[in-house]
């Protein structure tokens, strides 16, 4: 398939993907309104959830195949790439965030990196650290689920089917042309004769995190700003406990020295700044973008040095 064609693919997934965000937060926001559920809370179960299936689609496909490694790197390289690219969305905007949902969802996200961090001064995540992870999962749900149940305030005229029609179809827009633009994305790199592992560290690594970037981003236009960061709390949790736990139950996870060195302490630090800077002043502001997402470019760095 020549440049020409790719560019054009890619070009579509673009749009494909900004429409299905659209009818993605759209539809999120519609259903929080409509029951009376703050948004915030939304975004870091349902949505959160959403955005994070392509980490556990290539993390599961990776342990499956045999490649633990790949499946660590994938669901702890998204949790700092989600911060990272975060801070890129301040950069744009400064974004509120209510306390309630920082404290309870903020420090959750926290104690799943350590108990990550802990499962991994052991040398490897068996199964048996997959299903505490997933037991965990279990109980944050639980626990997030019951504060829906407690705000839950359904409208009488709220057309509840209809949005979450437009919800799942967005959802499945975003996700499904995430993983088509990194592969056209791919095609072009390696036609205009760029490195493979180039490639792989920017397209590749990115792809996965592309559906929270792009719903942070779309969020932030829209003027739904609670959304655009709980969304990236709500994933990270995700990519800790469900992805890692998932994948480790399918198969053991070995942990490498660079993960053990630069990966997990890098997440843990930019997960801390990540509340800190929230906390403050209730919302981010453009330096604070400043440096989560410097932190980001120089992890990268160091990762290929």
């Amino acid at each position: 398939m020549n440049l020409t064609i790719q560019i054009i693919i890619f070009s579509l997934t673009v749009f494909i993907i900004l429409k299905g965000a659209d009818w993605f937060v759209g539809s999120a926001v519609a259903i929080a309104e409509g029951v009376g559920i703050s948004k915030g809370l939304i975004g870091v179960t349902i949505v959160s959830l959403a955005t994070t299936a392509p980490e556990l689609c290539v993390s599961s496909f990776a342990a499956l195949s045999n490649h633990p490694q790949m499946a660590l790197g994938n669901a702890t390289g998204s949790v700092v790439c989600n911060i990272g690219l975060f801070g890129f969305c301040v950069l744009l905007s400064t974004i509120a965030i209510k306390r309630e949902i920082l404290l309870e969802q903020g420090l959750m996200m926290l104690a799943a990196g350590f108990l990550l961090y802990l499962l991994s001064r052991l040398g490897v995540i068996s199964r048996s650290g997959g299903l505490l992870l997933l037991a965990c999962l279990v109980a944050y749900l639980w626990f997030s689920f019951k504060k829906v149940k407690e705000k839950y305030q359904r409208k009488k005229e709220f057309p509840l089917v209809k949005n979450l029609l437009f919800f799942i179809l967005g959802a499945t827009l975003v996700v499904g042309g995430s993983r088509v633009l990194v592969f056209s994305g791919v095609k072009i790199a390696a036609s205009l004769g760029i490195p493979e592992l180039i490639i792989s560290a920017s397209l590749i690594a990115l792809g996965t995190s592309l559906p929270e970037l792009i719903t942070s981003l779309t969020a932030l236009f829209k003027g739904q700003i609670e959304i655009s960061a709980a969304n990236i709390i709500g994933a990270n949790i995700f990519d800790i406990l469900l992805v890692v736990g998932t994948s480790a139950f399918i198969s053991p996870l070995l942990i490498g020295p660079q993960a053990k060195s630069l990966i997990l302490p890098m997440m843990l630090l930019l997960m801390s700044l990540m509340i800190v800077f929230g906390y403050t002043k209730k919302k981010y502001q453009r330096w604070e973008g400043i440096v989560l997402f410097s932190i980001y470019c120089s992890y990268l760095l160091f990762l290929f040095l």
